[in-house]
C-alpha cells in the first residue's frame, strides 16, 4: 500500500500559504514545525523524516495531524485516505501519528472510518485495522470500519437516560464555565433525544470553550468531535467548521527557506508636515538604508542611477516620454546630487519599487507631500503625476524645459532602447533621471523628507509595490 499511494501523494498540488505564523512556540522546536509544513508543500518524505529526527518529544501529533488538517482545509477526503494510507502504511512514520490521547481510543481508528466511509474505499481502510491494532498503545481491538451509528452508539454520556436533567445542564453551561467542559459529551447525547438545534449549539460552545485554551501557534489538532458530528450527522455548519479550520490555517504555517528571508522590522512611521494625522510608512527609509529590507516578501536592492544637477531650485516630477506635468512649489537645493532606486524582487519578479533624489545624509524627521499647488491634502486623496509609459523621472524645471524641447520620437526610442539593456531599471540622460514605474502606469505620490532642523534631505517616489497607503 505504501509504495502504490507514494506516487499518488506526491503529485498533490499544495499551496503555499500567503502569510505566516509571527512566533514559533518555544514549546515545540521550530524545525518540528518546518516538517509540518514541508510535508504540506507535498514533499511528504522529507517531511515526515523530518518529524522523525525531532524524536517522540514531540508527539501531540494525531493521525498524520490529523490527516494534515483534513487535507490542507479543504475537507478532500479522498485525500485524507490517500495521506493516512501512505503513513500508517509505513511503519516509521505511524510512530508520529498514532493516538496519544490514550482515553480517546478510538482517535486514530475514526479518522479512518470517516475517510473510508466519505470515500467508500472501505476495503482498503479495513487493511490499515491490524496495523493500528498492533501499535496502538490503547490496544483497542477492532476488525472493521464502525458506521456513523456505531460509533455514535460507543459514545455514552451520564445523562442519556434523563433528558429534563440533561436540558438543565445544557442551560448552566451557557452561564457557568464549570459545565461548559461537557459541552462535548452533552452534544451526543442532545442528537439521542432529537434535540439537534441543541446539540449544534452545544458542540459550537464547546469548540469556543476549548480555544480559549489553546495557544494558536501551538501544533494541536482542530476539535475533532466538532468534525465526527459535522461529516457523520450534519450537526453544526460550513461557516463554522471554516472557522474552526482558520484557527489552525493561521497558526500552522512557518516560513520555510526556499521562501526567501523574513520580512524585516521597518523603521517607525514619520508624521506628515502637510497633512495632519497622516504618516509616512518606514519602508521610504527602510527600502533605501545599508541593511537588506523584506517586506511582504519582497527584498529590496539600492541601486544609483548617477547624479543630476539642480540648478533652478525647483524640480518636476514627471512621464519623461510623454511631458505633462508642472514643477513643485517646494524650493530645493542647488547643486549635484545623487538618484537612488529601490529595486523590489520576489518570486523570479522585479520591479523599481522607489525612486529617491538625495540631497544630504541627515536622518528624516518627518515628511510632506509633494505637491505642485498650494493646497491642503486631504484624506484618500492622491497627489503626484500620471504615468503612461511605464517611466518616471526626477529633473530641474529649467533643464527639464531644454530637455522638452529636444525630445523626438527617435530619442524616445533611443531611451526605451537602454532600458531594455539595463534589465528596464532606470538611467540618467541629459541630467533627467529616469526609471520604471513599479507595475507601470499609474498616477504616484512623491514625498519630500526633512531633518531636526527642517531642512530638505530627499524627495521620494514611491510606485506602490508595497501598497502601504490603503493597508
Amino acid at each position: 500500500m505504501f509504495e502504490s499511494n507514494k506516487q499518488l501523494i506526491a503529485t498533490y498540488p499544495f499551496p503555499i500559504p500567503e502569510s505566516y505564523s509571527a512566533k514559533v512556540p518555544k514549546s515545540i522546536s521550530k524545525r518540528f514545525h518546518e516538517g509540518c509544513e514541508i510535508i504540506r508543500r507535498g514533499r511528504i518524505e522529507e517531511g515526515l523524516n523530518v518529524l522523525v529526527s525531532e524524536g517522540e518529544k514531540y508527539s501531540p501529533l494525531t493521525a498524520y495531524v490529523l490527516a494534515q488538517l483534513v487535507a490542507y482545509f479543504e475537507r478532500d477526503w479522498e485525500k485524507v485516505m490517500d495521506l493516512l494510507v501512505f503513513a500508517i502504511s509505513n511503519e516509521p512514520y505511524y510512530n508520529l501519528i498514532k493516538a496519544f490521547w490514550i482515553k480517546e481510543k478510538l482517535f486514530d481508528y475514526l479518522l479512518v472510518d470517516i475517510a473510508a466511509i466519505k470515500t467508500n474505499r472501505i476495503a482498503e481502510a479495513e487493511r490499515l485495522l491490524p496495523i493500528l491494532e498492533q501499535h496502538n498503545e490503547t490496544k483497542y481491538s477492532k476488525s472493521k470500519i464502525l458506521t456513523p451509528q456505531e460509533y455514535f452508539l460507543s459514545k455514552k454520556f451520564f445523562l442519556d437516560d434523563n433528558k429534563e436533567e440533561l436540558l438543565n445542564i445544557f442551560e448552566k453551561a451557557k452561564t457557568q464555565d464549570y459545565y461548559k467542559q461537557d459541552y462535548c459529551s452533552m452534544a451526543y447525547s442532545l442528537v439521542k433525544f432529537g434535540e439537534t438545534e441543541k446539540a449544534v449549539e452545544a458542540i459550537t460552545g464547546w469548540s469556543e470553550y476549548s480555544t480559549n485554551f489553546i495557544d494558536s501557534k501551538t501544533v494541536i489538532v482542530i476539535p475533532f468531535d466538532a468534525m465526527v458530528l459535522h461529516e457523520f450527522y450534519g450537526i453544526g455548519d460550513d461557516a463554522h467548521m471554516a472557522k474552526q479550520f482558520k484557527i489552525f490555517q493561521k497558526a500552522r504555517y512557518v516560513r520555510l527557506p526556499e521562501d526567501g528571508p523574513a520580512d524585516t522590522r521597518l523603521p517607525k512611521s514619520k508624521p506628515c508636515n502637510n497633512h495632519k494625522g497622516f504618516k509616512i510608512s518606514g519602508l521610504l527609509e527602510a527600502a533605501f538604508g545599508d541593511k537588506q529590507c523584506v517586506c511582504e516578501g519582497w527584498i529590496f536592492e539600492k541601486r544609483t542611477l548617477g547624479n543630476i544637477k539642480i540648478v533652478s531650485g525647483k524640480i518636476i516630477l514627471d512621464d519623461p516620454l510623454i511631458i505633462s506635468s508642472q514643477p513643485l512649489i517646494t524650493t530645493f537645493p542647488k547643486g549635484e546630487f545623487p538618484v537612488e532606486i529601490a529595486i523590489a524582487r520576489k518570486s523570479g519578479d522585479q520591479r523599481v519599487a522607489l525612486a529617491k533624489l538625495l540631497f544630504a545624509n541627515n536622518e528624516v524627521v518627518s515628511w510632506d507631500i509633494a505637491l505642485c499647488e498650494d493646497i491642503k491634502p486631504q484624506k484618500d486623496h492622491i497627489y503626484g503625476y500620471g504615468v503612461d509609459t511605464g517611466t518616471g523621472c526626477f529633473a530641474d524645471f529649467e533643464i527639464y524645459q531644454e530637455y522638452e524641447t529636444k525630445l523626438t520620437e527617435d530619442i524616445s526610442d533611443y531611451i526605451v532602447d537602454e532600458f531594455d539593456k539595463n534589465g528596464n531599471t532606470g538611467l540618467v540622460y541629459e541630467n533627467v533621471a529616469m526609471f520604471s514605474t513599479g507595475f507601470g502606469d499609474g498616477f504616484y505620490q512623491s514625498y519630500i523628507g526633512r531633518d531636526k532642523e527642517n531642512n530638505i534631505t530627499c524627495i521620494i517616489t514611491d510606485f506602490q509595490v508595497i501598497d502601504w497607503l490603503n493597508n
